[in-house]
């Protein structure tokens, strides 16, 4: 396990089957190597990515930890850029919730 490189909080608004409640996670970043199906298009090459991976700290008992591997091909240099890279996750989720309406 990659060690923890920063942590954040941000608040989980309520739902009908959840209370609200405010979230930390660490955040343990590295880089991972995606290859290509065996026996697809040969031409094909591995691709380095680099893995986020998200994890709440002390989740309310009977929750389930939130946890998120986001993958990226910007590179992360620091606290910032990792956090960066999860902000934009956060604006994609609220996005989300706001289409389902």
């Amino acid at each position: 396990m990659e060690p923890v490189y920063c942590e954040y909080s941000f608040i989980l608004p309520p739902r009908e089957n959840r209370k609200g409640r405010t979230v930390t996670q660490e955040v343990r970043t590295g880089h991972v190597c995606l290859r290509p199906p065996k026996g697809r298009n040969e031409k094909l090459q591995p691709i380095e990515v680099t893995f986020v991976l998200c994890t709440e700290k002390n989740a309310p008992l009977g929750e389930t930890p939130l946890e998120w591997l986001l993958l990226t091909s910007v590179p992360i240099k620091s606290d910032e850029d990792a956090l960066t890279i999860v902000m934009w996750y956060l604006c994609r989720w609220q996005i989300e919730i706001f289409l389902k309406f």
